[in-house]
């Protein structure tokens, strides 16, 4: 997959930007398809970050963190969508309401992305709620080396809610009443990040889309969006470690050559594309179908690559990963 990354990087947010500890990760990244549309599985995240403090009304989240569930408890919410769903901890001493709180000290969920367009994204979550008192999540999202500035804002839970506990629905709102977006005006790594606000909210899937007019929905006569779902399969996760066993750059920093090694668990087609780090290609190293085994290639830069930071992005069968080299 070849694309034109536009030069700029910006990134006027939801909630603004963060700098956030990650102390547990995934490394999974997700690349944005052509269309604007990125269907990401809430279990395939970046990172996480555990607790770390008690919050001023006595709720004590020091240790942790959101975690993976794929056990249907109830059968109420067994349907979920992928491997399972991401779930807050439980804390009995109540939540976190103040979104500074739960930036400092809160446990949080981080997904990131390579934005390929750029406009207004539409943020969707399929969620699930077993009472009033699980129901909403703080949400912001961050440019990558960006400002350290920083305001997530509430979302809201969906449709008439007593309906709907334990059942999967899909919010958009945010606690002002206004639907969920942030602007991208330039392409490049982004983050979305999904703080506690309330213990035991489980994230399912979450959809981001450029189409003003997107929904994961149909509307019901009664407005109560929960269980009115159009389908949505797949997601667009770079889940690269299911189509190749090990990804390695060596040296990094280059001097003159380096070796790209990646090990391929099945045959399949393999792009690898250098990019520098205002998104212009440089230099396509491989765009062939490969078979399945252990694999060099070998990259020169001697020639035209002069010194700086690059990215070398490894894409198989549709699936991606990126590496920051050093050129020196």
């Amino acid at each position: 997959m070849k694309t034109n990354l536009r030069k700029k990087i910006a990134l006027a947010v939801l909630g603004g930007v963060a700098c956030l500890a990650n102390v547990q990760a995934q490394d999974y990244v997700f690349v944005e398809p052509e269309d604007g549309t990125i269907i990401m599985e809430a279990e395939h995240y970046y990172s996480l970050k555990e607790g770390s403090g008690s919050t001023s009304g006595g709720a004590d989240y020091t240790g942790l963190s959101w975690s993976f569930k794929s056990d249907a408890v109830s059968t109420q919410y067994a349907d979920f969508s992928g491997q399972g769903y991401m779930q807050a901890p439980a804390n009995a001493g109540g939540g976190i309401g103040d979104p500074a709180e739960a930036i400092s000290i809160g446990p949080s969920v981080t997904y990131r992305i390579l934005f390929q367009n750029t406009g207004v994204y539409h943020w969707y979550a399929r969620c699930s709620y077993a009472d009033w008192d699980s129901d909403s999540y703080h949400l912001g999202a961050r440019e990558i080396n960006g400002t350290d500035t920083l305001a997530y804002d509430k979302m809201n839970p969906y449709g008439v809610i007593a309906d709907n506990w334990n059942e999967w629905g899909w919010n958009f709102n945010t606690a002002s009443g206004t639907k969920a977006t942030f602007t991208v005006t330039t392409p490049g790594y982004h983050e979305v990040t999904v703080l506690l606000r309330e213990p035991n909210f489980r994230l399912d899937k979450i959809v981001l889309s450029l189409d003003d007019s997107y929904y994961p929905i149909e509307f019901p006569e009664s407005e109560d969006l929960a269980n009115d779902e159009t389908e949505i399969e797949g997601a667009t996760a770079i889940a690269i470690n299911e189509v190749v066993e090990t990804v390695e750059i060596f040296p990094n920093p280059v001097f003159d050559n380096a070796t790209i090694t990646y090990d391929m668990l099945a045959q399949g087609d393999v792009n690898i594309s250098v990019y520098d780090v205002v998104g212009r290609l440089v230099e396509v190293l491989v765009d062939e179908e490969q078979s399945a085994g252990l694999k060099k290639i070998d990259w020169n830069v001697s020639g035209e690559i002069t010194k700086g930071i690059y990215l070398v992005k490894i894409t198989i069968d549709g699936n991606s990963l990126v590496k920051k080299v050093a050129v020196k």
